[in-house]
């Protein structure tokens, strides 16, 4: 069965467009024998509008020759063997390819990794975006108006490893995105995750707050310990006043004064 398989398997011949300028629309899908590397001379259709090449074993890298198809407008590359460091969809696609076809309206692709760039929300024309069942990681970037705009035709469900601001994007734009919310920043349970953790500057006003209280108490028992000590200062003054007073003087009512309120 593996060596029927391995026969049946065909690649397409870079020379099978040469001299094709005319072509509007190339649909090759569902053929799992049609493998080998996407040919760059796909690049010499200038007239090409459609180019869907979906379920099929393609691998390797997007040619960036595609970005030469100025006409195109649907570009469907999804569902291939297009796998490995080689083509990370944050350099080889967007850059390349999909950043030059301003008349892109369909955009599907599959078997890709890294970021999402927010440069794919600079193509005017774009309608329909399929990003889904990637390995593409990190947190969604793309502006809100174009999450807006697209709505349910954005898919990138399917991609363990992004996550979604919930602050970016409204509710219900950031639940059909189908990603969990972004940690936040420093590995802590962060308010996009829980809302449960303060800012600094919050925890510094509540310790200001708290450190003011202290200090109003501290301030009010100074105040008071202070009225006690002159009380008792004053006390030992007329004690001693008193007592001399009696000595030289001798008046023996003044004493008998002295005696029953001390």
């Amino acid at each position: 069965m593996q060596a029927a398989a391995a026969a049946a398997a065909v690649e397409l011949p870079p020379a099978l467009f040469t001299n094709a300028s005319s072509l509007e629309q190339l649909v090759l899908k569902s053929n799992p024998g049609l493998t080998g590397r996407i040919p760059a001379t796909l690049s010499d259709l200038r007239s090409l509008r459609v180019l869907s090449l979906s379920q099929n074993g393609f691998r390797g890298e997007i040619p960036p020759e595609l970005g030469r198809l100025a006409a195109l407008q649907q570009l469907d590359l999804s569902y291939n063997n297009l796998t490995g460091e080689e083509n990370p969809i944050g350099t080889a696609v967007p850059a390349a390819v999909v950043g030059s076809l301003r008349r892109l309206q369909v955009v599907g692709m599959s078997g890709l990794d890294g970021p999402i760039p927010a440069s794919l929300a600079a193509l005017p024309r774009l309608g329909r975006l399929n990003l889904s069942q990637n390995r593409l990681a990190g947190e969604i970037a793309l502006p809100a108006e174009f999450v807006a705009r697209l709505g349910r035709r954005l898919d990138v469900r399917g991609n363990d490893e992004l996550c979604v601001d919930r602050g970016r994007y409204g509710g219900a734009q950031a639940s059909y995105l189908g990603a969990p919310p972004c940690a936040a920043a420093g590995g802590g349970s962060g308010a996009a995750v829980g809302g449960t953790s303060s800012s600094p500057v919050e925890s510094s006003a509540g310790a200001a707050a708290t450190a003011g209280r202290g200090f109003r108490v501290y301030g009010i028992a100074g105040m008071f310990g202070g009225m006690v000590y002159h009380l008792l200062m004053l006390s030992l003054v007329f004690h001693f006043m008193i007592r001399c007073f009696n000595k030289f003087v001798k008046r023996p009512w003044f004493c008998n004064v002295y005696k029953f309120f001390i």
